[in-house]
């Protein structure tokens, strides 16, 4: 049960640094950012890659209301998806058109 309690924690504290490590930079270069991340965490056993690659390189553009929208929808509804990769760039992708759909539109 312990266990559990530490991969929660865990996950929540990359979300809050992928919240918090923020800088601008153009959404085109964020969709090809998570691509480089799908593709780099197809194989691997760790189960925070993703969202660790995230952090890392692609520095998402929170300083937009899709930026936020976007960052918030991968990250709450993609990262579980690492052990299959195309299933994961499926939900990425359809974050960023979902996301642009709402907030281009306004």
């Amino acid at each position: 049960m312990e266990d559990l309690g530490i991969k929660r924690l865990m996950s929540m504290v990359a979300m809050l640094v992928l919240i918090l490590g923020v800088s601008a930079v153009g959404v085109r270069g964020l969709d090809a950012c998570h691509e480089d991340c799908i593709s780099d965490c197809r194989d691997s056993r760790v189960p925070s890659c993703y969202a660790q690659c995230v952090r890392e390189r692609c520095n998402p553009p929170l300083a937009t209301s899709l930026g936020h929208c976007e960052l918030g929808c991968k990250v709450t509804k993609c990262n579980g998806l690492k052990s299959d990769a195309k299933e994961l760039e499926v939900c990425a992708n359809a974050c960023s058109e979902g996301c642009k759909a709402t907030y281009i539109a306004h």
